[in-house]
């Protein structure tokens, strides 16, 4: 599971003085989103923009369908 700060929570800490790590700079850098499938867009029901995503860091995320029973 990955749960990513919100903006406001970057942008404090520039004003800090950590120059450099607002949300502009520090949440496309960091994660490499690869996107679900359109099937799985469908089968899931999910909403996807890839403005909210980042494609080129290091962190590697997806959406992984789950079948889960109780």
């Amino acid at each position: 599971m990955y749960l990513r700060g919100n903006k406001i929570e970057y942008d404090a800490l520039e004003t800090l003085g950590a120059n450099g790590w607002n949300w502009d700079s520090m949440f496309s850098a960091s994660e490499h989103f690869f996107p679900p499938s359109q099937s799985d867009i469908r089968a899931l029901g999910l909403t996807y923009n890839p403005a909210f995503h980042g494609f080129s860091g290091p962190i590697a995320l997806s959406i992984q369908a789950q079948n889960v029973s109780e």
